[in-house]
């Protein structure tokens, strides 16, 4: 999921914080449930390009510096 420009900050940022109080269990409706969620998140400069498969890329120095630590985690 992409939030482009700066705008959007503030509701991804929003968007990050309720789905980690979900995964933890600590948003209704599923109160108490604990699940493995992993989330990764960049902010930066990005360029978008056509991918093999026709679908828009995300690419740049951070974001795939970021997307390549999710091997490691």
């Amino acid at each position: 999921m992409a939030f482009l420009g700066a705008a959007h900050a503030q509701v991804a940022i929003r968007l990050l914080e309720a789905l980690f109080s979900w995964a933890h269990g600590g948003a209704s409706p599923n109160a108490g449930q604990k699940v493995k969620l992993r989330l990764t998140a960049h902010f930066g400069p990005v360029s978008v390009i056509d991918g093999v498969d026709g679908r828009s890329e995300l690419v740049g120095e951070g974001i795939n510096v970021c997307g390549g630590l999710l091997r490691f985690g």
